[in-house]
């Protein structure tokens, strides 16, 4: 009786245990430099790894785009806000419909499979008589 894991919940197990220990190696390592430390600790990790980092580094033109204003923040908020709620009411207003469509179709495909299992039975019964 073989009751071990298949070879594809093996990989999954192996891909999750993976990704867990480096997870957990880049929390320890970050913990032990002091990332979650003081922000004097923190600067310093900061000012060791740039330096270790420079040499490595080309100076890249990166065009960084403006900050948006408080106004527009609150523009779009307020916009997309309304947006879900209208969403939110049409659904409901067209609920009823929904609603009546999945039962017309849920029945019909109901009816279809009955209508399979009785000729499945037929076919039984005539392999029967034979």
């Amino acid at each position: 009786m073989d009751v071990g894991l298949s070879g594809e919940t093996r990989g999954d197990c192996t891909g999750f245990g993976a990704k867990a220990g480096l997870a957990g190696a880049a929390i320890y390592y970050t913990v032990k430099e002091g990332l979650w430390g003081d922000s004097e600790r923190t600067e310093q990790l900061y000012k060791k790894l740039y330096s270790l980092s420079v040499p490595y580094i080309k100076e890249v033109p990166i065009e960084v785009p403006q900050i948006p204003k408080i106004g527009e923040i609150s523009y779009e908020a307020q916009h997309y806000w309304n947006k879900g709620v209208k969403a939110s009411f049409a659904f409901i207003r067209d609920l009823p419909v929904h609603v009546t469509n999945l039962t017309k179709t849920g029945a019909a495909k109901l009816s279809e499979q009955f209508q399979q299992l009785n000729s499945g039975k037929d076919t039984e019964e005539k392999i029967k008589e034979n």
